[in-house]
């Protein structure tokens, strides 16, 4: 890469960074998600694949990570190819091996081997979301530092669709048989086989021609510059719990979601646990994943008429009173208002609120974090975007954690308004920095100069 300039159009670097993340989107929600309904319905026990949710591990850790990948690579291959395309040869390679013995493994119920192989392949692909990530960073200014958390976003979003819901469909006789089949069959339409064979032939064919054909230049420091050790870059780190504003911006990562994360963790469990069909749920879902992926491609015009912090919070009040019709649905639902129609107005309204609002906060914060990594420190940009994608993972994760181990043993309507109390004073104490900070990016862009 020249500069900020790669040898390949905006529209190419799109398309390839969102097949990298659909890839992830598919890998994860495949071992985390749709593996284990196929394993339950085999006769398996929760407890025993239980395991399956530990293998996105590695994606929380990466960060420790980044500084050494962003140190050691091969120049004249280039910083981000170093890694992003050995590790694509190797999940292309083990989803196209797994793709000939998948069935028996599930038929077995052999939980380990699966284990195994998931960890074997999410860990690589873990490595291949930091370069990626710094590609991004790379190929776009920072005015368009947008485009690439579109890019993970949409693609990991539609990996998720294709993984966790139209495999699911497909590969169910039943779903086939009334809408697809004209005579009834034994199978689905798309066998566990067939689809990890496709999505790992579609990887290994795109890699080969990122491999070969797109090439990424080095370029050497600029007077006055110099390379950065590996010392350096994990001490350089510090600059975000030094500086008050980059402080402000890693609790906002933290906590955005504290206010709505034990009714949004518990929503459909409660639901559920009530009486109402789990299928309803999943169907909203899917339909409304469309929404957010064309909520997230009108996210570059609304940015034209405001900034990132004053888009995120004027979404947080409206989530905020999604929040509360939510937990009032949670806990006065009965059986029969299931085929009520204001019921199922409210549900899909909230539904639909909450899924704007989660994607709006990950592709905002995506676009932060961009900007952030490019105007920190020369040489720190993958490290940085790592460490404050960890960091917004982290946050989620542990919140509804947190939340879900909560929510059975205090008195639900109290710890729902200490959330909405403490999450909502909490961010809108961090707002005047978090101004600052877009502030003081903002001019150091005009000016050229990085964040100390």
């Amino acid at each position: 890469m020249k500069g900020k300039k790669p040898l390949f159009s905006d529209n190419l670097s799109l398309f390839i960074l969102f097949i990298f993340y659909m890839i992830q989107g598919i890998v994860i929600n495949f071992f985390a998600q749709t593996l284990p309904i196929f394993m339950v319905e085999k006769g398996s026990l929760l407890s025993e694949i239980a395991v399956m949710n530990l293998l996105v591990l590695p994606f929380s850790v990466k960060l420790f990570f980044a500084p050494f990948l962003d140190v050691f690579f091969i120049k004249s291959f280039g910083r981000r190819k170093s890694y992003i395309v050995p590790t694509n040869y190797i999940v292309a390679g083990l989803l196209l091996a797994l793709s000939f013995q998948i069935q028996h493994l599930i038929d077995d119920q052999n939980i380990f081997i699966l284990a195994i192989v998931g960890l074997a392949t999410i860990f690589p692909l873990s490595l291949q979301d930091i370069a990626v990530d710094g590609l991004g960073a790379d190929l776009f200014t920072e005015e368009n530092s947008i485009y690439p958390a579109l890019a993970q976003t949409i693609g990991v979003s539609f990996g998720n669709f294709l993984a966790s819901n139209l495999l699911v469909l497909l590969n169910s006789k039943l779903f086939c048989n009334k809408y697809i089949f004209s005579t009834e069959r034994e199978a689905g339409i798309l066998s566990v086989s067939h689809f990890l064979g496709f999505f790992g032939g579609l990887l290994l064919v795109l890699n080969i021609y990122f491999h070969f054909f797109l090439h990424e230049e080095w370029k050497e420091p600029e007077e006055g510059e110099k390379d950065v050790s590996l010392k350096e870059k994990i001490f350089s780190m510090k600059v975000f719990f030094t500086n008050p504003l980059l402080f402000s911006y890693i609790l906002f990562l933290l906590f955005n979601r504290f206010a709505f994360s034990l009714t949004d963790s518990s929503f459909k469990l409660k639901l559920i646990q009530k009486g109402f069909p789990k299928e309803a749920i999943s169907n909203i879902l899917s339909v409304l994943l469309l929404v957010g992926i064309t909520f997230q491609l009108l996210l570059p015009r609304l940015l034209k008429r405001t900034s990132e912090i004053g888009l995120f919070y004027g979404f947080f009040a409206i989530k905020l009173v999604e929040n509360i019709v939510s937990y009032y649905i949670i806990e006065n639902y009965e059986e029969k208002f299931y085929d009520s129609f204001l019921f199922w107005g409210f549900l899909i309204a909230v539904s639909l609120i909450s899924n704007i609002q989660y994607n709006a906060a990950y592709g905002l914060c995506g676009s932060i974090s961009n900007k952030i990594s490019q105007n920190v420190e020369k040489g720190f940009e993958g490290t940085s975007i790592a460490f404050l994608t960890s960091v917004f993972n982290f946050g989620r994760r542990f919140n509804d954690y947190v939340s879900l181990s909560i929510v059975e043993k205090y008195d639900f309507c109290t710890m729902a308004v200490f959330g909405w109390v403490v999450g909502t004073g909490g961010l809108l104490l961090l707002r005047r920095r978090l101004l600052s900070l877009e502030e003081e990016m903002s001019s150091k862009f005009k000016k050229h100069k990085k964040i100390e």
